[in-house]
């Protein structure tokens, strides 16, 4: 799975976030990202379609990973956004 630089951003963030707080929070934010990718490299199609991409709710966090397929068969993570935010797609 390749990751756009939105991707790795978001996800930075959100660890800086989670570290801040407390350093197994943190770790525990980095593992169910982890799986969330493993879960879409074993069955792509796993995250609810919106428009041209997919969006796979993270476990135990109020996160989601947007993502696409691109053919043929790559997969890459747009953005991972906090559900408060309006529009998930990155600039």
């Amino acid at each position: 799975m390749r990751f756009l630089r939105a991707f790795d951003e978001s996800f930075c963030q959100a660890v800086d976030y989670y570290g801040g707080i407390d350093g197994k929070i943190a770790s525990r934010f980095v593992d169910a990202v982890e799986r969330a990718q493993m879960e879409i490299i074993r069955f792509p199609k796993i995250g609810k379609s919106v428009k041209s991409y997919r969006v796979l709710l993270l476990k135990e966090f109020p996160y989601s990973l947007c993502y696409y397929e691109n053919p043929p068969g790559e997969l890459v993570g747009l953005v991972l956004f906090h559900h408060k935010q309006k529009d998930p797609r990155p600039d």
